[in-house]
């Protein structure tokens, strides 16, 4: 993320999150609203989960996105035309986020 986008991603889930998380944590949720789209963020299960006091299944629940245009990233790895990458980098927000639990 450039200077910009990370400013009003990190701003944009401060709002959203209603408990105090560590900056890991709050790094892998910004990445995956960047990711998502901060209105889609707002209504996922890994917000809701979060703020609900279960900071665990709302990391978790990062990797319930595994789809783009209906496809199935987390099958797609050697296809050229593919959306693995869109899978490893969910569970690098997943794992960033756990990390921050630690």
């Amino acid at each position: 993320m450039d200077t910009d986008a990370e400013t009003l991603f990190l701003n944009g889930v401060r709002e959203k999150l209603l408990v105090s998380v560590s900056y890991l944590t709050l790094a892998a949720h910004a990445h995956f609203a960047y990711n998502i789209g901060l209105g889609a963020y707002s209504t996922s299960k890994a917000l809701t989960l979060t703020n609900a006091g279960d900071a665990g299944g709302g990391c978790d629940a990062m990797l319930n996105w595994y789809k783009a245009g209906g496809r199935d990233c987390r099958k797609d790895k050697g296809s050229p035309s593919g959306c693995y990458g869109m899978w490893l980098r969910r569970i690098e927000e997943r794992n960033v986020c756990l990390e921050g639990l630690k």
